[in-house]
């Protein structure tokens, strides 16, 4: 009898910790859509708790609104550097007026496998760590964040998209 009542129990604790558990984001997602996912309590949190220096969005926004930009952020909603740096950066983003609605999202597996993904886009990625937001020009890859800021993600950004030199924690 002793037996049967944890076996019950540990069958509730997994009932309940599956029901509570959130689903993972895989694949390409609107932030429209990310936003009205149940992720959207904690990306409002971090979203609201961050605020980025006044004087570098201004300089990031002129930046922003002279060049033509395309920005891939692959992300997972298990990880904590995602949850943390996403928010950051598409308040930022918005700070700056840059359009989000062009935000590329992908969601990653912890394997960090991107749902499908040719070879050759696999290739051009090549994801190591998460978060990677990846910035381009006319198709071409400038830079890239990875994981955490090298100083600030503001800074780290206009950096990156006013092309000076900026390597991120993980590169040669």
């Amino acid at each position: 009898m002793k037996q049967i009542k944890k076996i019950v129990f540990i069958g509730c604790l997994l009932l309940v910790n599956f029901c509570l558990a959130q689903e993972n984001v895989l694949g390409e997602i609107s932030l429209e859509d990310f936003k009205a996912s149940e992720h959207n309590a904690w990306f409002e949190r971090y979203y609201n708790a961050y605020q980025p220096s006044e004087e570098v969005v201004k300089e990031l926004a002129h930046t922003l609104a002279n060049n033509n930009f395309e920005i891939e952020a692959y992300f997972g909603t298990w990880c904590p550097d995602s949850r943390r740096e996403l928010p950051r950066l598409v308040k930022l983003l918005d700070e700056a007026k840059w359009d989000t609605s062009q935000l590329k999202l992908v969601g990653v597996d912890r394997s960090k496998k991107i749902p499908n993904a040719s070879k050759e886009e696999k290739k051009r990625i090549q994801l190591k760590m998460i978060p990677t937001f990846i910035f381009s020009s006319e198709n071409e890859e400038i830079n890239r964040f990875v994981e955490y800021a090298v100083e600030t993600i503001e800074k780290d950004v206009l950096m990156i998209t006013q092309q000076k030199d900026y390597k991120n924690p993980y590169a040669k």
